[in-house]
């Protein structure tokens, strides 16, 4: 039995909490239109003046706005902000099917729609996209806390921001795709409920990636360890070396990259090379050049990591030029701080219980629950 089913947890302050997760953002007056759908009528609230609802029998809800007003299939709103809510079940939009409400509404001249959903309901549809199918309850209950600490955190610090919702559905934040019927997640996110990772009693930002490639974070440049000490983990994961994620190439003809980097190098002509040019301490790469007949030119690793985001995978790669091909030789998946989702997944495998794991990756943190 691991450390945490054995002690009792200290409670954070009891308090409701949804989560308003951003599902589409735009400006007024682009001609966009919002398709939300419902299976047995909507309730128009004014979040302003919860009193006030009107009843919708409509399922199909056609969205736009002008002339500073939200119009529902051309019913005008007065107000900035609207909550639909569903009489029965769940709404749908762009293909997916959501819990809770949605809101519409205006902010420093732009227009968002946002799920304001249940903490966690919403746990529980992210870990459809952020885990694996088959993967065992132990690495789902992992998962499952590492997801709601950081949407906890997100929610703490939010006003910060100065935007209306949480959360992105994106792989920017979480990825967040609506309701589901799996119910070993389901089981993940119940055996854990309200249980999140905190750092002087707050929620800490539980980053997490694919596969972290044995980089020692705390050697990484460029990361604020002050604000999140629990993300500068000074010892390597050695766990994920056994999966076929830790390793990856890619190859490009020095004509096709050279078409690629164009976009950021204009000046370049006839590539004849790429060189490392910079690392830092975990031997993640900082900076690159590229070498061509117009001359040199230095590249950020975030602006070729941009360029070529669908084959380069992580900081922590070589590069040579063999012939006319380029050929980049990495290991890793990902941003390589906080947790390793296939690590954590051998971890299990090799024993490991989810809070010995948790404790492994964010060193210095202790488990509370939510009351």
């Amino acid at each position: 039995m691991g450390v945490c089913a054995q002690q009792s947890y200290q409670s954070s302050q009891k308090k409701s909490y949804k989560v308003r997760v951003l599902l589409a953002q735009t400006v007024p007056d682009n001609g966009f239109n919002w398709h939300i759908k419902a299976s047995d009528g909507v309730v128009f609230i004014d979040p302003e003046h919860p009193a006030h609802k009107l009843m919708y029998k409509n399922n199909n809800l056609n969205v736009t706005y002008k002339d500073g007003h939200w119009l529902i299939n051309n019913k005008k709103f007065k107000t900035s902000k609207v909550c639909i809510v569903p009489q029965k079940n769940h709404l749908d939009f762009n293909d997916n099917s959501y819990a809770g409400a949605l809101l519409l509404t205006c902010q420093d001249q732009k227009l968002y729609l946002i799920n304001i959903v249940d903490l966690e309901q919403y746990v529980y549809c992210v870990l459809r996209t952020e885990s694996w199918p088959g993967w065992p309850l132990e690495v789902n209950k992992v998962f499952a806390i590492a997801c709601r600490t950081y949407a906890l955190h997100m929610i703490t610090n939010y006003q910060l921001k100065k935007v209306p919702y949480h959360i992105k559905n994106s792989n920017v934040h979480q990825t967040y795709k609506g309701m589901h019927a799996r119910n070993d997640l389901k089981q993940a996110v119940d055996e854990t409920h309200g249980i999140f990772l905190a750092h002087n009693n707050k929620p800490i930002i539980a980053m997490f990636d694919i596969c972290c490639g044995g980089i020692i974070p705390s050697f990484m440049q460029g990361i604020d360890f002050i604000k999140a000490p629990y993300l500068a983990r000074d010892y390597a994961c050695i766990h994920c070396k056994r999966c076929k994620v830790f390793n990856w190439k890619a190859q490009y003809s020095l004509d096709q990259l050279e078409k690629i980097l164009k976009q950021e190098i204009q000046p370049l002509k006839r590539l004849k090379s790429v060189k490392i040019n910079k690392k830092d301490k975990a031997s993640l790469i900082q900076e690159l050049m590229v070498v061509g007949s117009s001359g040199w030119h230095s590249l950020p690793i975030k602006k070729m990591y941009s360029l070529l985001k669908d084959s380069i995978k992580s900081y922590s790669f070589s590069v040579a030029v063999q012939g006319k091909n380029v050929i980049f030789s990495g290991n890793g998946f990902g941003h390589h701080l906080g947790m390793c989702q296939w690590g954590a997944r051998e971890m299990i495998r090799d024993g490991w219980k989810y809070d010995q794991v948790l404790n492994f990756y964010y060193p210095g943190t202790r488990f509370m629950r939510l009351n």
